[in-house]
């Protein structure tokens, strides 16, 4: 896991100004490293760390996130310019609020990668494809919820196997950007709900907002459905 470090420390100092690509990065980073090492059955104190650094960067890289999409909607419906502004500044705010929040860990330590590291990859993404595959089937019959949002999570961990041997994850990657769409939008219409959020933003452009959105999760629903059936198809990438 020698690499995973490397690149960490690669963004560590601009983490530790809370640049948004780095933060990105890093979130993006521990998941990959938590789900390897959860596979190869690494010490428990270093996969702790990772977990610890996830959870640390995780309320910072949401809002930013948030922000992306919200400024998306407003340059889409063409909103005032002190409207924009105003988004801005309220945005601005509470992400300088999370980044005095943020306390990050200890780095972690590195790790020996094992000489059987194949294989234990391997017997890991055999347990796992039939209880996604079994889950898949009950989730997608269903509309979205916090249900989906779970199963998305699984999927993530999934696809990091995969892709730590060198597998195509093509189709599961598409399904999980569809996943992170309606995630973001069951997100976004939820701080929509809450008047204390962006302030200036007036309730008719709030519903409007939030019926674009619902438009968008419907729409990412289905992508999920088919992205997921090809991937299901292909056999999952289990060999």
């Amino acid at each position: 896991m020698t690499d995973d470090l490397k690149q960490l420390e690669t963004h560590w100092e601009a983490l530790e100004r809370g640049e948004e690509e780095a933060v990105h990065e890093v979130r993006k980073l521990s998941r990959q490293a938590g789900a390897v090492l959860g596979a190869l059955e690494a010490p428990k104190k270093i996969q702790r760390a990772w977990r610890a650094l996830r959870r640390a960067v995780a309320p910072m890289r949401d809002w930013d996130v948030l922000r992306d999409l919200l400024r998306s909607r407003l340059d889409e419906l063409k909103v005032p310019l002190e409207t924009l502004q105003k988004f801005e500044e309220d945005w601005q705010l509470e992400r300088e609020k999370r980044f005095g929040y943020l306390v990050l860990p200890a780095k972690p330590h590195s790790f020996d990668t094992p000489k059987h590291f194949d294989k234990l990859l391997e017997e890991a993404i055999e347990d796992e494809w039939p209880k996604l595959r079994r889950t898949a089937k009950r989730i997608l019959s269903l509309e979205p919820s916090v249900l989906w949002h779970d199963w998305r999570k699984k999927l993530k961990h999934y696809r990091y196997l995969l892709e730590a041997l060198g597998k195509d994850t093509t189709d599961l990657r598409a399904a999980l950007q569809s996943l992170g769409r309606v995630q973001d939008a069951e997100v976004l219409i939820a701080t929509l709900e809450d008047p204390a959020q962006f302030p200036g933003l007036l309730p008719e452009l709030r519903g409007k907002i939030t019926q674009l959105e619902r438009g968008a999760m419907q729409e990412a629903a289905e992508k999920v459905r088919s992205s997921w059936a090809q991937f299901k198809n292909a056999g999952g990438g289990v060999v």
